[in-house]
């Protein structure tokens, strides 16, 4: 599956992109700043999440998201 995860670099989404990734899924995490690091079948976009044309344009391909961002 293709998740997408706002928020994959704060407390919770740096816990649970790994996990999703060793349960066999393909994570994009959207963001506004880069990770400090990228496993395998992690993908990063800078990203205003506050800005619903950008945030579209990042789901084309993306079958579940997870929502974990403070905004």
């Amino acid at each position: 599956m293709n998740v997408a995860v706002t928020g994959g670099n704060g407390f919770i989404g740096s816990n649970l992109v790994p996990r999703l990734v060793k349960e066999g899924h393909s994570v994009l995490i959207l963001s506004n700043k880069p990770p400090q690091s990228l496993l395998d079948n992690i993908e990063f976009k800078e990203c205003d999440i506050t800005k619903p044309d950008q945030v579209n344009s990042q789901l084309k391909d993306v079958d579940a998201v997870i929502h974990l961002a403070a905004l």
